[in-house]
């Protein structure tokens, strides 16, 4: 709601800027051309501005994204080491009966 209003206060603006200069055509005098101009000039500063916040917060999703898929697969391949120690220390061969109850213990 913070950048929301702002942002709808300087289109609509920028819209009503527009739409007085529309109405008032007349033949073109330095004057009117300039205020055509300044309107251009806001809509250009305007479309800039929107283009690159768009694409920065593309971008940071787009990391953050990537970031989140690095950490899911780190702690899938955690989880699976862990697993394959239990399975490799946890056997059931009976000369390996003492150090299976130590580690169990341990755990």
């Amino acid at each position: 709601l913070a950048w929301a209003v702002p942002c709808a206060a300087l289109a609509t603006g920028i819209n009503l800027m527009s739409q007085v200069s529309l109405f008032m055509r007349q033949p073109i005098t330095p004057t009117l051309f300039r205020v055509d101009l300044e309107v251009s000039q806001m809509w250009v500063a305007y479309n800039f501005l929107l283009a690159f916040l768009i694409s920065f917060r593309t971008g940071k999703a787009y990391s953050r994204w990537w970031e989140g898929g690095t950490l899911l697969q780190q702690a899938r391949g955690e989880w699976f080491n862990a697993f394959s120690s239990l399975i490799a220390f946890s056997s059931s061969d009976a000369s390996k009966s003492e150090e299976v109850n130590k580690f169990q213990r341990m755990l």
